[in-house]
């Protein structure tokens, strides 16, 4: 296993990481304080969602972006609780009983039934 030092060790072209980190710096200029997703990110660039997966995960990697992460309900998608920065919070919170969905008027038993969104932030914002 190799170890990924810059964006260029991944394997993805070139032209498709500049796209990448031009909507990046895009939305992160016209709404600075705003959260990124894969989705909007995506939906600039229109390239494949795993590869724009890929580099984010990779600029995480390097500490180029942070992250948050929210929890939502597998079975509506609607959010039940609140942003927490790191995953195994929201698995402790999960398999302890802690969430309930608002929408479904649910308790949620277990993380199995939970999806988790990550939010992607420029250095120095998130949670």
């Amino acid at each position: 296993m190799s170890v990924i030092k810059t964006l260029n060790d991944v394997g993805v072209p070139e032209e498709i990481i500049n796209d990448t980190l031009t909507a990046i710096n895009t939305l992160y200029k016209t709404h600075p304080r705003n959260n990124i997703t894969v989705q909007s990110i995506t939906k600039i660039t229109r390239h494949d969602i795993g590869v724009t997966k890929k580099i984010l995960y990779v600029l995480l990697g390097l500490r180029k972006i942070t992250a948050t992460y929210l929890p939502r309900h597998k079975k509506c998608n609607k959010v039940i609780g609140a942003e927490e920065t790191s995953v195994e919070v929201i698995q402790h919170m999960a398999n302890n009983n802690a969430y309930i969905c608002g929408n479904c008027i649910q308790k949620i038993w277990q993380f199995q039934e939970v999806d988790v969104e990550i939010l992607f932030w420029p250095l120095g914002f998130g949670k």
